[in-house]
Order: structure tokens, then sequence, then C-alpha cells
């Protein structure tokens, strides 16, 4: 973890891909795939890592998983891979964080804040909110024939859902500094202070939401935080706000560059794009292939806490274990043909939302917002394809990954 090195006039947006490698690294898979041939397990030096998950000073040394039965075997195990040692670098951005518990804590946490996960409210939020934000976005570009689907789809919406599920009616504007200090919240990893001015700004913005839904009670992701209860306990306010300043970093990037992932394999695909348009029950294969394909975030960090061999390599206690996510889901020895996407695949369980306990718990959001994103674009707009004059349209980055544009063209859009 560096000081701050983020370019004069850069937006937040830029200077976060830029740390992550997008539009510099366009393809780590050869170098993965090279090192699972290897074997499962390798030392490496975390300073070279992007993001790197050193601060100055630091020992450098680390281990990288890439295996998918190992990565699984670490993800699966908190007590032997513990990640409460995040809390060090989430203190001063997020606070209190389901990310940096392990049992018994995590345990009792994630049982309360799950229940504002409810099937009965995420069929109300998919009618409520997903779909007419979605509609909303698409309605500005479905005349001309013609979108950049990044900029004009996939990478505002998760920010609008969000913001609606908290209970904000935002402007324009204010959704915007929304979504921009929401990404500055993650610079943190290069650029320390930017992200603490960001958490402390958003700290404002949620206060007064709080202070509103106790004083008139609503039935949206915050109003159900505030009514969690087990075993006669509740969430206290800094547990809430840290859900919440942890979910803008999950919502919205990791969200964002999915659906942008899963839309350029579909795209890229024309066949497979056009059976998912025939067969809307191909949904659930193309979203999961997508996922694993090319996840969002390529990585998850562990720490061991004894010193413990995996796969002959001997790790001391107290050494950082970087799963790499995109490697295990590549593995060959796990996925036929891993490196193409193919949304007829066998299913297989991957890796991209974690395993075991760590399992990310805004899955079902992530998954209803892409479901219902490519399914209105499909149902809209005819003859959805990539534009043929766009040059070298690809994937890039490689701690997070995502493709910086999606030129399309489409026919005249149904209603």
């Amino acid at each position: 973890m560096t000081t701050s090195s983020s370019k004069a006039n850069e937006s937040p947006a830029e200077a976060f891909n830029r740390a992550m490698g997008m539009g510099r690294i366009r393809d780590p898979y050869p170098h993965w795939a090279e090192l699972c041939r290897q074997g499962p397990v390798h030392r490496i030096d975390l300073s070279q890592s992007t993001p790197p998950y050193v601060r100055p000073g630091e020992d450098p040394s680390g281990f990288m998983i890439v295996g998918y039965a190992l990565a699984a075997e670490v993800l699966r195990d908190p007590m032997r891979f513990p990640s409460s040692k995040y809390q060090e670098t989430t203190d001063a951005v997020i606070g209190k964080n389901i990310l940096a518990m392990d049992p018994p804590e995590h345990t009792r946490y994630r049982a309360m804040v799950q229940q504002g996960f409810t099937r009965k409210a995420l069929t109300r939020w998919e009618r409520e909110v997903m779909l007419p934000v979605t509609h909303e976005y698409i309605d500005r570009f479905a005349e001309r024939g013609r979108a950049e689907l990044v900029h004009d789809l996939t990478f505002q919406l998760p920010a609008h859902v969000v913001a609606r599920l908290f209970g904000f009616s935002f402007s324009e504007r204010e959704l915007e500094r929304f979504q921009e200090l929401s990404i500055e919240l993650q610079t943190v990893l290069f650029d320390f202070e930017r992200g603490v001015r960001a958490s402390q700004e958003l700290t404002q913005m949620f206060l007064p939401a709080l202070a509103a839904h106790r004083a008139s009670p609503c039935d949206d992701l915050l109003g159900l935080l505030l009514d969690a209860e087990l075993d006669g306990d509740r969430l206290d306010e800094e547990e809430i706000l840290g859900f919440m300043r942890l979910l803008l970093p999950a919502g919205l990037e990791t969200t964002y560059r999915a659906l942008s992932n899963t839309l350029f394999g579909l795209l890229t695909h024309p066949a497979q794009l056009e059976a998912l348009r025939r067969d809307p029950l191909l949904m659930e294969r193309a979203l999961e292939e997508g996922l694993r394909w090319e996840p969002p975030m390529t990585t998850s960090l562990r720490f061991a806490a004894e010193d413990i061999e995996l796969a002959g390599q001997r790790i001391p206690a107290g050494s950082k274990i970087l799963v790499n996510l995109g490697a295990a889901n590549r593995d060959p020895s796990r996925f036929e043909r891993p490196e193409e996407f193919d949304l007829f695949r066998r299913p297989q369980r991957h890796l991209t939302f974690g395993f075991g306990p760590h399992r990310c718990l805004g899955l079902e959001i992530a998954m209803m917002e892409m479901r219902t994103a490519i399914a209105c674009l499909l149902a809209r707009l005819p003859e959805l394809r990539l534009d043929p004059d766009a040059h070298d349209v690809h994937i890039t980055g490689e701690g997070f990954r995502a493709p910086l544009e999606l030129p399309v063209l489409f026919g005249k859009p149904t209603h």
C-alpha cells in the first residue's frame, strides 16, 4: 500500500482503473495458466501484485494460490486462513465490517445482516427498483440505434440501484458524487488520504438517512437492517455504517464489472447471445459462465494463522496468501476448455463470489441486477451486436477486470 499516486485531474474511476492495471495489463491469464501448470501454490513478491498488498517497509513476501481445489480449501477454512487482519486496512475507511470478521463474530453478524436479503425483499426490489431504473437508462439511448454500454448503462446502473435500496432520492449530480465517493473509498489501496476523506464524506451522507429511517421506518434495505434482530440483539450504528460503506465497493464496482464482462462474453459470441435471446431459461447459465470466465475481482486475501504446508510449500504463520480466483476459475483440472466462454458447458461451482463462510453476502442482488439488465437489453434492442467498426474492444486489468468500452449497434427498439 502506497501513498498518493493519483495523477492531476484524474477522475476517481480513472485513478482506480489505472491502479488495477486497466489499459496497461491486457491479459494476465496466460501467466496464471503457466503457474497453474507448475503447481497450485507459489511464493510471490506482493509489492509487484496489482494492487500491491503491502505497506511501505513491510516484508513483501507472500504466497499465491492458483489451483481450484487448494483455493476452495483456503476459502472454506477461516480458522486456519482468517481474513480478520483485513481490519488493519479497512478500519480507517470502512470500519467494522463482515469482510474482516472471523467466527464466531462473523457468524452472528452475517445472520443479522442476512435478514436484509430475504426472498420477498429481493423480489420486491427487482420489481420496484431494478426494472424501472434499468429501463430509465435504456430509454436514454434506445432510439439512437447505438450505445456505449459501459458509459450508458453498466457503470452507472449499480450506483443508482444501491442508492435506491438505501432510500436515497438523489439528484443526478448527487448520484454522481455518491458514485465518485464509492470509488474513492477503494483508492485507500494506493492513496490512503483520499480513501479516508471519501469515507468521512459518505458517513455524513449516511447519518441523516439513518436518523430519518429511525424516525419513519421504511422497508428498504436500510430499514430491514435497522429491524434485524437475533436473540434480542440488534446491529449498532457503527455496524450498520460499516455494512453501508462495504456494500458500496462490493455492490457498485464488482457488479458493474461483472455485468460488463458477461455482456462482452455474449457479444463476442453472437450464436450464444442469440440462443439466450431465444431461450431466456439459459440466463442463469450465461450469468454463471460470465462470472467464472472473467471475475470482476481476481484475488482475495487471506492470512496463515499457523505454520502450515500447502501442496509441499511451507507457509509460515502470519503470511499473506493471495487466493487467485481468476486462475482457480480456469484450472483445467476443474473446467474443460477453461479459457473459452461457453454458456452451454456443464455447470460447476466457481469461486468468483468466494466459498464457505465468507461467500459474498450480496451475490443475490448482483445476480438480480445482471439478470435484469441483460434481459431488458435483449427484450428491447433487436439485433444487439458489437459495433463492427469499433477498434480492439477487450477486457483489461489484473486486480479488477472489465472492458473500458462496449460500443454496440441495434435495430429499431421494441416497447
